[in-house]
């Protein structure tokens, strides 16, 4: 009985509700993957169908990382205002969409008073809110604000473990701070949904550097997933540190070896890695075949909002419009926006790997190509 309550208590649902959202699920993804079968040969089955609007809320950072020039080089100094964004979110809520990420730069960067009135006015109008974050500056204080005014899900940007994050974000002493504010969350916040998006790039494939995310994850209760190292991104990778982070052919003994690694973890520890069999098996070709892949993006159920405005399907997209010159509604569901949406499910763009476990596991010939006997 004790083990029932903790679990309810930590995972907000009962054991009959896991279940029935677990068919819902399924049932998701088979209307997915009949679609995606479908867009093959009909392709303007393909429409704009938005579920999350991710809010660039500044391009503000307080760390340095390698990979990424937010607030430097890619829209420095920009950051939407408070009224702003309160009008955006008026508008996902007028437009149906349940799901809002508050992102960056990094988010903690704006002024707590006003991110507390974003996070609470989205809770006000009943949206499901996740504040995506470097998690430095979530200290037990503003943690504790936040979710007071609603906010029950973080997801966590992860580098590398003490030295090697310090080393990546190009800065000292802010490991122990990161460490420290998850395990307040986990200690305090039981009903705190964390999740935690380890970066895979040159320095941190290999076994050691996995072992060191086990140990970590394990101490904390966390569950990880994967983020591969982008490429050719606006923001991510500057030509200077592009050969001591990308993963080349020579890289492919080490990252067989890390993938054989997570598949087994998985299958020994579940509970641990968030990412599918499938998805862990194609590792190698995400990471190698880079703008060659050629599994198609969903990217039609999503909304990227820059700090200056910009609205795309996504950070590589064709440009949408901008909320500094019109509502949201009047640039969304448009005929230029559900184009947007079927060029990036048919990769007319440069390619990316965002999403690429439910990229491979939606799409039918992806899925039996990397599918493992588990």
């Amino acid at each position: 009985m004790k083990n029932y309550i903790i679990n309810y208590i930590r995972e907000g649902e009962t054991p009959f509700l896991k279940k029935t959202k677990k068919i819902l699920h399924r049932i998701q993804d088979k209307r997915i993957e009949t679609r995606h079968s479908l867009a093959q040969k009909f392709p303007k089955i393909i429409k704009a169908d938005i579920e999350t609007v991710s809010i660039a809320l500044t391009s503000k950072c307080n760390l340095k990382c390698k990979g990424c020039s937010y607030g430097r080089d890619f829209m420095p100094s920009e950051q939407l205002s408070l009224e702003k964004v309160k009008e955006i979110l008026r508008s996902t809520k007028a437009l149906n969409i349940q799901y809002v990420w508050f992102y960056g730069g990094e988010p903690s960067m704006v002024k707590s008073s006003d991110l507390l009135k974003m996070v609470a006015y989205a809770t006000e109008l009943g949206l499901t809110s996740t504040l995506g974050t470097n998690g430095v500056m979530l200290d037990a204080k503003l943690m504790s604000q936040l979710y007071k005014v609603g906010l029950r899900r973080v997801a966590i940007g992860l580098y590398g473990i003490n030295e090697a994050y310090e080393q990546y974000v190009d800065r000292e002493n802010v490991f122990e701070k990161l460490e420290n504010n998850i395990a307040n969350i986990k200690e305090n916040y039981p009903n705190v949904s964390i999740s935690v998006g380890w970066l895979l790039m040159k320095p941190t494939c290999n076994l050691d550097a996995l072992e060191e995310l086990v140990s970590f994850s394990k101490r904390h209760h966390l569950r990880f997933s994967i983020n591969l190292v982008h490429y050719d991104f606006p923001y991510f990778i500057t030509e200077a540190e592009e050969k001591t982070l990308l993963l080349n052919e020579e890289d492919l003994p080490a990252i067989l070896e890390v993938k054989e690694a997570l598949i087994k973890l998985k299958k020994s520890h579940p509970e641990l890695v968030q990412d599918s069999f499938t998805g862990l098996n194609s590792l190698d070709e995400w990471l190698l075949k880079k703008e060659k892949i050629e599994i198609p993006c969903y990217r039609y159920d999503y909304l990227w909002i820059a700090p200056n405005g910009e609205v795309r399907v996504c950070q590589k997209a064709d440009l949408l419009g901008n909320v500094l010159e019109k509502p949201l509604e009047e640039i969304l569901y448009n005929k230029r926006h559900h184009q947007s949406a079927r060029d990036c499910f048919a990769l007319h763009c440069t390619g990316c790997n965002v999403d690429w476990d439910r990229r491979t596991t939606s799409t039918p010939k992806s899925r039996k190509k990397f599918k493992i006997t588990t």
